[in-house]
């Protein structure tokens, strides 16, 4: 009889050859899943030691125990202070807790601007302070600085006065000329150096006219800019309540004309505190703007060269 192939024998593998093969296809799995969520969300790798704060889309506090910020935290508010002459002060205060800085640009009334395409000037875009002339100005101002303006406030000079008193009619300013003016009901006489400027100081010197100033037209532009930082910097602090719900309505109902709500409130309140914690006296800083004043047409126009860095 024909004897056939002997069987194949197989193998058993041990327990311990079972438990290496199933450790070997977890590590390889839960390696490619956490490759993946590292890939996707670099704030994570950071927070686990997993990739360097370069390799992130955006640099941030790496503590658990600090919020993490972005871009999407920049918050931009349109501040307007009329007078006599309708629009007198155009300020862009620009938020940003992921650099923990604020920035406060300052343009002329005179600061050309370009709607569809038509030249027009911020003073002639702002007539009557309706919300079709702030729509306007809001949208000038995007295309002319490349960023977008979230809210807006507008200010007269009393109201200026106002938001002074409510912070104890006390601002700790330093002048670098004497000025004195006293002209149209408008009376300052200051001495160069530092002193404390109540609401009715600081509103009458935001009136002075440039030809007035020492600094002429570049100190007229970079004025008030100057004191919302010097008011910033002294109040904004981790010690007060500056960055609170209560102070936000106070300060939003002492303006003629806003759009703001609570709900805006909300939304920078976590950045705000993060600044007011970090205020060390200088977190707001002025912006510069270059440009250059032009005759045409029997108006005089600003023109901004390039776009300020906040």
């Amino acid at each position: 009889m024909a004897m056939g192939r002997p069987a194949k024998k197989h193998r058993k593998m041990s327990s311990t050859g079972v438990f290496v093969l199933a450790f070997l296809i977890f590590v390889l799995v839960f390696g490619l899943v956490g490759y993946y969520i590292v890939a996707a969300n670099p704030t994570v790798g950071q927070l686990l030691g997993l990739s360097s704060p370069s390799s992130a889309e955006n640099s941030g506090p790496t503590s658990l125990d600090e919020p993490y910020f972005t871009q999407r935290d920049v918050r931009s508010l349109l501040v307007v202070i009329t007078g006599p002459s309708g629009a007198e002060h155009t300020l862009v205060v620009r938020t940003d807790p992921q650099n923990t800085k604020i920035g406060v640009l300052s343009l002329p009334a005179e600061t050309a601007l370009t709607v569809g395409s038509e030249e027009s000037r911020l003073c002639d875009l702002f007539r009557s302070g309706t919300k079709q002339d702030i729509g306007e100005v809001e949208g000038a101002l995007e295309t002319l600085l490349g960023l977008s303006i979230d809210n807006y406030a507008v200010l007269d000079y009393a109201d200026v006065e106002n938001v002074i008193d409510y912070y104890d009619n006390r601002l700790t300013y330093t002048t670098p000329e004497d000025i004195s003016y006293n002209k149209n009901s408008i009376y300052i006489r200051l001495s160069a150096g530092e002193q404390i400027l109540s609401g009715r100081q600081v509103s009458s010197l935001l009136q002075v006219p440039p030809g007035a100033l020492p600094g002429g037209h570049s100190e007229y532009m970079a004025l008030p800019a100057q004191l919302l930082c010097a008011l910033v910097n002294q109040y904004l602090t981790a010690d007060s309540d500056t960055a609170g719900e209560t102070v936000f309505q106070d300060l939003v109902n002492l303006t003629s004309a806003k759009d703001l709500l609570i709900s805006h409130y909300y939304l920078a309140r976590e950045g705000l505190e993060y600044l007011a914690e970090h205020n060390t006296g200088a977190v707001c800083s002025p912006v510069t703007a270059q440009g250059e004043f032009v005759e045409s047409g029997g108006q005089t126009y600003f023109y901004l060269e390039g776009k300020p860095t906040f």
